[in-house]
């Protein structure tokens, strides 16, 4: 991507947010409202009740900071410097940190990028003291993005058996339903069809209103439809909280 089109790119997204929000405070107009409403919802719900050190992992631009009230220190952690995370690692390396160092580890929609899965569930288990807590977070239905990095999907069934037997399962929750599956996929493909060459993206700039009027409508029905449809049938996301068993089981 040029100079100039980085820089269309970056005003686009610009009015883009001020018009429809930016993560992690998405409005019901935004295209991703519909990936991201119950994640959000149920995240704001638990980041204050985790206390003392915090790791984010793939922490990126830390949008759930703000949320984690209780929490002595936050620490960002990601492969990448990009977004000024405070450790940088090496994919399939050991992590620059202390065995059983943080109270609590936060892993949010970045477990289905990671080259070094096994590598990285390790490492989680490594800094997190006994009796300590993993929030996780992944994508069951939602289009291929990130390419050439989107290696994954869960279930709820294969969260729950992302660390050994021994660690504690203490909730798993599916997050939207048919409504949230069916709109995301449409909007996420409408989007990428609208931003792959110059002409559609000069197109998507000149219908940027009736693009958002139809994010608010698909939104609006995918809503309804998940009020009313089984969680079981189609999810999006997957929340799970898991607890490091310790020396007293």
């Amino acid at each position: 991507m040029d100079h100039r089109a980085a820089r269309a790119k970056r005003l686009f997204d610009l009015v883009y947010g001020a018009l429809c929000g930016v993560h992690p405070n998405l409005r019901p107009w935004h295209f991703q409202w519909l990936a991201t409403k119950d994640l959000y919802r149920e995240l704001g719900a638990l980041a204050p009740q985790l206390e003392g050190r915090i790791l984010d992992v793939g922490c990126g631009a830390k949008p759930y900071w703000r949320w984690l009230t209780s929490a002595q220190e936050c620490v960002g952690l990601d492969v990448t410097a990009d977004s000024e995370p405070d450790i940088v690692v090496v994919p399939g390396e050991r992590w620059p940190v202390d065995d059983a160092s943080f109270d609590a580890v936060l892993a949010t929609q970045v477990l289905e990028h990671v080259h070094d899965f096994d590598n990285v569930r390790s490492e989680i288990d490594r800094v997190l003291k006994p009796r300590g807590r993993a929030v996780i977070s992944v994508p069951f239905i939602y289009n291929e993005h990130g390419a050439p990095d989107d290696l994954r999907r869960f279930s709820v069934y294969g969260v729950a058996q992302i660390f050994p037997p021994d660690w504690k399962v203490l909730e798993v929750r599916r997050l939207g339903s048919l409504g949230s599956s069916i709109g995301i996929l449409f909007l996420n493909w409408a989007d990428i069809s609208l931003s792959k060459t110059w002409p559609t993206k000069v197109l998507k700039v000149a219908l940027l209103p009736a693009w958002i009027a139809v994010s608010a409508i698909v939104n609006g029905i995918g809503a309804v439809l998940d009020s009313i449809g089984d969680r079981s049938v189609a999810y999006v996301n997957v929340l799970a909280v898991f607890l490091k068993p310790g020396a007293d089981g």
